[in-house]
């Protein structure tokens, strides 16, 4: 697992919502602040399409701040399997 990976996991974990989602901008922001590039953040999302989902939120609003449209991000594990493993 590369670094940037890493971080998206660990993001996701920590400020997941109900759904266990976040907005993807709002990871890479964060990943930007990190000293990751917008690039290697996209990209490691990318070829870890295993571990991290994605969805196209819809134009509605549903009650939850700044949720609106946009791309989403979930794990497809549960974060434990990785502590559990020693990744």
């Amino acid at each position: 697992m590369t670094n940037p990976d890493r971080f998206i996991i660990e993001y996701i974990a920590a400020n997941a919502d109900e759904r266990g989602e976040v907005a993807s901008r709002a990871c890479i922001a964060a990943g930007e602040e990190a000293g990751f590039t917008e690039r290697a953040i996209v990209k490691a999302r990318h070829q870890a399409r295993s571990k991290i989902g994605t969805r196209k939120a819809g134009w509605r609003f549903d009650g939850v701040p700044g949720r609106g449209s946009g791309w989403i991000w979930y794990l497809l594990f549960d974060p434990a399997e990785l502590r559990e493993a020693g990744a």
